[in-house]
């Protein structure tokens, strides 16, 4: 298998694709030698109606790497299908065979307002998938042809989930649409199709939206009868022209993951996509790198089996043996989880930084405020306040002002001068500087400067603001002594505290100085008035200037009146927006205390984990230097250079990155939503590559121990040597544990199915131990695990593949070659359809959770064995079909009746007939007959009746009727035989059927 395609159907093939793109990444130095040494090609296809999961980012990302699919690997069925005529598509020849009423179809539609994905409905989600076939069948050829230019050969590797309408609607298509365009499924050199199923009976409540647990059994059982060859559908796409299936083989494998494990745990559904994806490229692994043979690849499939044992009964299946499970067990140094711890530490120590830039020796960064950052506070205030005055009116035109009008009145003072003041009049002259004071004053005069001034109070304000949050930004973004968040409010209160005392000061400052003037200027103009023409020559030039004086005084004084009015309003203004500012910038540093706290907490339950991981209930085992790992987090934690790169870095290259230039910090209370997501999606990027540099760091220089490489094989080369019986314990208890995805039916076990006595017991279980290379304790462990494997699998030895990863040991579960009833999920989904189907009265369920009317009208092969009882009713059915059914080329029925024996004939390979005798009489095979017995009748009737025509089907059929109208003209109706027909007569409908 050079090459392969991975294809997700609907939301869980989604989920399954994301977590094999984790695999992959984790397991990158395995990737490389598949595609160096190899040649291997892998590629990806995601085909749902819904893009919910593939709109979930976090979903596709591993320590930070974005892993997302390109947008070539996604098809949108729903978006294909944006409207779909119902009508039109009734009448395609690719369509018309299955579609069935149309009027279900439209009653859904007409009655859903809004419609998430194909809602639970298979036929729903068939006819999406018909609506955009030519756009898959494109996609998909498009993918092979690039990957096997140089390797004719591809495996096809379909995930999907049975319980949506999506996955379960499109799956019978898919997989016969991918083995038409290319029908040889060899293992070896052709395109195999693997086929890896969700299924459970539990209850969803929050999940069940239609046909839940009804489209899961409909659907196994769809697969269970094209992997038997009991149907042919259609085939999708114009091309086809309507035509049906052909090929042999459609499914190399059926791969069931249920919510219960054959160890009787429960596993969520996210924890079975991982041992799912891991399982699958295990597998891949072992066969791709080359160190499997054939031989035991086939061992790990059931192929090694299915050539000769197909299904039951083994001539013409009814129930195919191409289905099975797998499971995956690791023992490992648990990097995963201490790369997430030591992330955390990072993102802790970052955070604190951020908030407080507190280092604190060994502690590192602490969530506390310093005095030490008194002196960087104290400067960010005082640049502050210097900002702040800057927009005064005070410090902006006071000055100019004052000297624009103190140059008028000195021009009017200068031209009474001129005159020798002959003509002067002191209220002419006051009337003259307030001329110059209200009309002049900077071209415009006092009241239009000072309406200026009032609207330009809101601009100014701004600028302030914005410089503010510039001043701030730069002040916390800063390399060296930075603020942090939590003293920004403490910066703002302060400086609204100095705002409102110069608002205090303001309101109390004394008008009492234009009083006194004002009297002055009133006693010269008296005393002007009483001057004599001798006393005007000597005084009125002295009392001209004063008053000129104390008038311009009192003009500028209304002047700095005005400006202190327009400077008090700016500075309540101010402090009204400071309130608010200080809010915003409380709840960013809130924000940043809610990552910090995620963080600590996190980190410290994750450190208690890994103290007890052995304890806890998980399908993996490892092993951890506790101590050691400790050790190596205080020596992080007090690397001071490190600590304030990764903080500086996560500052300036994450958030203010993602804030966008200028933009203030208090944005970072707006981290919410998709803006929250990618902000994590880039700061885990970040901080996780940091992780893995500074790991690198420490163990060249040797500073700490080296917990992400550390070598598992040396840990249990230790324990073996110090304890061999108790590390041979723990290893068996790890063998024991792994177990496969479902829970297996012990009592399914076939019987003496056609009388072969070599038919091995299944499920067939198979071992892969992957052994980091070259570690001389490998052929130990190898030999100790062969001692320790289960009995029942002596004769399926451990099959060893090495890999390039020296903290773990994997361990691959597959069980194999075995028909769908040996899962109990099958059972209790068949009993939930079974009730479902009853309670139905309006035929919806059976419509929709069945992709055609073969499934809806029940005329598929069960999954299930029939019980003792049924399986005699059905050789009754058998009997009576075969007396009637020739067998092919003896020219005699498959069923022959003398006076004195029932003989069953058969065609041996050299085409010679042969008899076998099965009782003395039908009445005797009827209540004496063994499960051997019935097992052949029945396998060779059907198989007989498999390859009959239509019209010997048909004939069969009218022959029925008229012995049911003989037995109640003979016995009447509901008689004791007319009752024992009736069940008969099912199963002749239930064989001539299938």
């Amino acid at each position: 298998m050079k090459n392969h395609l991975f294809i997700g159907l609907g939301g869980q093939g989604g989920n399954s694709l994301a977590e094999m793109r984790k695999v992959m990444h984790q397991r990158a130095d395995d990737i490389r030698l598949l595609k160096r040494e190899k040649g291997t090609q892998f590629d990806f296809l995601y085909i749902d109606s819904s893009t919910n999961v593939l709109n979930y980012t976090k979903k596709w990302t591993s320590f930070g790497e974005d892993l997302s699919l390109p947008p070539k690997c996604f098809l949108n069925l729903k978006e294909m299908g944006a409207t779909i005529d119902i009508d039109q598509l009734a009448m395609k020849p690719d369509i018309a065979p299955w579609i069935g009423d149309v009027e279900q179809i439209k009653g859904f539609l007409d009655a859903s307002d809004t419609i998430e994905g194909a809602n639970q409905r298979r036929r729903f989600g068939r006819i999406l998938f018909a609506n955009s076939i030519d756009s898959v069948k494109n996609a998909i050829d498009g993918k092979v042809r690039t990957m096997t230019a140089a390797a004719k050969q591809c495996a096809f590797h379909v995930f999907a989930s049975l319980a949506g309408g999506t996955g379960s609607g499109s799956i019978v298509d898919l997989v016969t649409l991918l083995r038409t365009m290319h029908p040889y499924s060899s293992m070896q050199g052709g395109f195999p199709i693997f086929v890896y199923l969700y299924v459970t009976s539990d209850n969803y409540q929050d999940a069940e939206v239609g046909n839940f647990h009804q489209n899961q059994y409909a659907t196994l059982r769809d697969l269970n009868a094209l992997a038997c060859g009991r149907i042919a559908p259609t085939l999708l796409g114009d091309q086809f022209g309507g035509s049906s299936f052909a090929c042999s083989e459609p499914i190399n494998q059926i791969i069931l993951s249920s919510s219960h494990n054959n160890g009787d745990q429960n596993v969520e559904l996210e924890k079975q996509h991982r041992i799912i994806a891991e399982s699958a490229f295990e597998r891949i692994f072992a066969f791709c790198s080359g160190q499997l043979p054939p031989q035991q690849q086939d061992q790990l499939t059931g192929q090694d089996k299915i050539p000769n044992f197909p299904g039951e009964p083994i001539n013409k299946p009814i129930r195919s043996f191409r289905f099975g499970s797998s499971g995956m067990q690791r023992w490992e140094v648990p990097t995963e989880k201490i790369t997430e711890l030591l992330a955390l530490e990072l993102y802790s120590s970052s955070y604190n930084q951020m908030l407080y830039n507190n280092w604190h020796g060994n502690d590192g960064f602490i969530g506390k405020k310093s005095t030490e950052s008194d002196k960087v506070v104290e400067s960010t205030f005082n640049t502050l306040r210097t900002k702040l005055d800057e927009h005064l009116v005070e410090s902006t035109h006071h000055t100019n002002l004052r000297a624009s009008f103190e140059t008028d009145a000195k021009a009017v003072l200068d031209r009474e001068i001129s005159t020798k003041f002959q003509e002067t009049d002191l209220e002419k002259l006051e009337e003259s500087l307030h001329t110059r004071f209200e009309k002049h004053l900077n071209g415009q005069g006092i009241n239009a400067v000072i309406a200026d001034f009032k609207a330009s109070r809101e601009g100014r304000i701004q600028q302030f603001t914005k410089e503010l949050h510039r001043i701030l930004r730069e002040e916390w973004s800063k390399a060296v002594d930075p603020i942090g968040m939590a003293n920004v409010s403490d910066i703002l209160k302060r400086l609204q505290n100095d705002v409102n005392r110069k608002i205090k000061d303001g309101n109390s400052s004394s008008k009492s100085g234009s009083d006194t003037t004002e009297r002055r200027l009133s006693d010269r103009r008296i005393e002007w008035s009483k001057m004599t023409f001798l006393s005007r020559r000597f005084k009125k030039e002295p009392l001209a200037r004063k008053q000129h004086s104390d008038c311009k005084s009192l003009l500028l004084g209304k002047l700095a009146t005005a400006i202190a009015e327009e400077d008090l309003a700016y500075h309540n203004a101010i402090a009204n927006s400071l309130t608010g500012i200080e809010h915003q910038y409380k709840n960013a540093a809130r924000k940043l205390q809610g990552f910090a706290d995620w963080a600590s907490n996190r980190r410290d339950v994750l450190l208690g984990e890994l103290k007890d991981l052995n304890k806890s209930h998980t399908s993996n085992k490892y092993e951890i230097d506790y101590d050691g790992l400790l050790q190596y987090i205080s020596v992080q934690r007090s690397s001071e250079s490190h600590c304030r790169a990764i903080a500086d870095q996560l500052r300036r290259d994450v958030v203010l990155e993602l804030l966008g230039k200028n933009v203030p910090l208090t944005e970072i209370e707006s981290f919410e939503g998709d803006r929250l997501t990618n902000y994590q999606i880039e700061a885990d990027r970040l901080v996780f590559a940091h992780v893995q540099s500074i790991h690198k760091d420490f163990e060249e220089q040797r500073l700490a121990p080296a917990v992400l490489t550390s070598s598992l094989m040396d840990a249990l080369q230790a324990k073996f040597e110090k304890d061999p019986g108790a590390f041979k314990n723990e290893l068996k208890e790890f063998i024991d544990q792994t177990t496969c995805l479902i829970k297996i039916h012990n009592d399914q076990q076939p019987k003496m199915i056609a009388g072969n006595m070599t038919m091995p017991t299944m499920p067939t279980t198979s071992r892969v131990l992957a052994l980091p290379k070259g570690h001389a304790f490998a052929a130990k462990f190898e030999e100790i695990a062969a001692e320790l494997r289960p009995a029942n699998e002596a004769n399926n030895p451990v099959r060893v593949v090495s890999h390039d990863d020296s903290t773990q040991i994997r361990l691959l579960m597959t069980v194999t070659w075995m028909a769908a009833r040996f899962a109990k999920v099958t059972h209790e989904l068949a009993d939930k359809y079974a009730k479902a189907i009853e309670q139905n009265t309006l035929g919806d369920i059976a419509y929709f959770s069945n992709i055609d009317a073969k499934g809806e009208h029940d005329e598929l092969p069960d999954l299930l064995q029939p019980s003792a009882s049924e399986q005699r009713d059905i050789m009754r059915a058998s009997l009576w079909l075969g007396q009637r059914t020739l067998a092919d080329g003896s020219g005699t029925t498959v069923i022959t009746v003398t006076e004195d024996a029932v003989q069953l004939v058969t065609l041996d390979r050299n085409g010679d007939t042969n008899f076998y005798e099965l009782g003395e009489s039908i009445e005797h095979l009827e209540t004496k007959a063994d499960i051997r017995l019935i097992a052949r009748v029945n396998e060779a009737v059907t198989g007989e009746i498999a390859g009959a025509t239509t019209a010997t089907k048909d004939e069969l059929a009218n022959a029925m009727k008229a012995e049911e109208s003989k037995l109640i003209n003979e016995f009447g109706t509901g008689s004791k035989q007319h009752v024992q027909w009736t069940k008969t007569r099912t199963h002749i409908r239930k064989i001539l059927s299938v």
